[in-house]
């Protein structure tokens, strides 16, 4: 019984995590609601390579959908023995850590290089696109570099 109201809670909570990993990417992708930034190529390459709707949204939205269907032992889907299902949620959770990994890991990248702005080039006029933090070399290897966030 508590096994149960663990399985429905959880994937309760991890699908609307899910959903809102989706709907959060999507805003990155569209700010304002509109094309024209992505059309434009004035969006980050992190937000373009859209992990949130695949890593955090989809593989952990696998993982929701199933726990709720063994927690309301949905008829027609859950007819499975107690194995199979088990060896599922393993299968299932193990996709959505790496999918959570990978979430995690293009999101801390993004942090990194910093945002992807319109800056002016060398304290001239001249403006273009990009990520105005990133150093040229290796960031481990140079011990004055920082992260933009607390410059």
């Amino acid at each position: 019984m508590c096994v149960r109201k663990c399985a429905q809670l959880n994937g309760l909570c991890l699908t609307i995590l899910a959903l809102l990993s989706i709907t959060i990417n999507i805003f990155l992708l569209f700010p304002n609601l509109d094309e024209s930034y992505l059309r434009k190529n004035q969006i980050g390459s992190h937000a373009r390579r859209v992990p949130g709707v695949w890593a955090g949204g989809l593989m952990v939205l696998l993982v929701g959908i199933q726990s709720i269907v063994v927690g309301f032992k949905v008829k027609r889907l859950s007819c499975c023995g107690t194995c199979c299902h088990m060896l599922l949620s393993v299968i299932l959770s193990i996709l959505s850590l790496v999918g959570a990994s990978a979430s995690l890991f293009f999101s801390a990248a993004g942090l990194f290089s910093g945002p992807y702005c319109l800056y002016q080039v060398g304290g001239g006029t001249a403006q273009e696109w990009g990520y105005p933090y990133i150093t040229i070399g290796f960031p481990v290897f140079n011990t004055r570099y920082k992260f933009y966030l607390f410059r």
